[in-house]
C-alpha cells in the first residue's frame, strides 16, 4: 500500500508539472503569434518600400546611367 501511495504521489507531482508546462507553452504560443503579426507587418512595409524602389528609383537610376555612364 505504501508503494501505491508513493506512485500516486509521483503521478500527482508529474501531473502538476505537466500542467505548468502546458501553461508555459500556451503563453509562449501567444507570444509567438504576436511576433508573427509584427513580422507580417514588417514584411508588408518592406514590400511597399521595394515597390517604390522598383517603380520610382530604378528608372531614374537608368536614366542617369544613360546620361552619365560613369555613375553607379
Amino acid at each position: 500500500m505504501v508503494e501505491l501511495n508513493t506512485h500516486v504521489g509521483t503521478m500527482s507531482k508529474d501531473t502538476h508539472s505537466m500542467n505548468s508546462n502546458m501553461t508555459q507553452l500556451s503563453t509562449d504560443i501567444g507570444s509567438m503569434s504576436e511576433d508573427m503579426k509584427k513580422l507580417n507587418g514588417n514584411v508588408t512595409l518592406m514590400s511597399r518600400d521595394l515597390n517604390v524602389l522598383t517603380y520610382n528609383v530604378a528608372p531614374t537610376m537608368k536614366g542617369m546611367r544613360d546620361m552619365m555612364p560613369w555613375s553607379p
